[in-house]
C-alpha cells in the first residue's frame, strides 16, 4: 500500500501563511505580519504533528493502534493549539489579535479543500 501524500497539506498551508503574512504586512505593517505568521503556524504545526502521527500505522491489523493514535494525536493537537495561542498572547507584545485569528482561520480553511489537494494526480 502506497503512503498517502502527507506533505501536500502542509505545503498548501505554508503557501496560505505566506499570503496572509504578505497581505497583513502590506496593509497593516510588521506587527500584523508577525501576528499573521504566528496565527498560521499555530494552525499548521499541530496539524502537521497530527498528520505524521496518523500515518505511522497502516493496514487492518493495526486498526486498534490507529484508533488509539487518533485519540491521542487529536488531544495533543488541541493542547498544542491552545498552548500556541496562550504563548502568543503572553509573550508577543505588541500583537494584532485580528490578524492572528484571521490567519489561523485562513490556514484552517485549507482543510475544506483537502479532498482536492490530496486527490491523487492522474498521469
Amino acid at each position: 500500500m502506497r503512503k498517502p501524500p502527507v506533505w501536500r497539506m502542509p505545503a498548501m498551508q505554508g503557501l496560505m501563511i505566506l499570503v496572509c503574512v504578505g497581505v497583513s504586512g502590506a496593509l497593516s505593517g510588521a506587527v500584523a505580519a508577525l501576528s499573521a505568521l504566528l496565527g498560521g503556524l499555530i494552525c499548521m504545526i499541530p496539524g502537521l504533528y497530527f498528520s505524521l502521527a496518523m500515518f505511522r500505522y497502516q493496514g487492518a491489523r493495526s486498526a486498534r493502534l490507529i484508533l488509539q493514535t487518533t485519540y491521542k494525536a487529536e488531544t495533543i493537537k488541541m493542547v498544542m493549539t491552545a498552548a500556541g495561542f496562550a504563548a502568543a498572547f503572553i509573550f508577543v507584545k505588541p500583537l494584532s489579535a485580528g490578524h492572528l485569528f484571521a490567519a489561523f482561520i485562513a490556514v484552517q480553511a485549507i482543510h475544506w479543500f483537502a479532498p482536492w489537494i490530496l486527490q491523487p494526480r492522474s498521469q
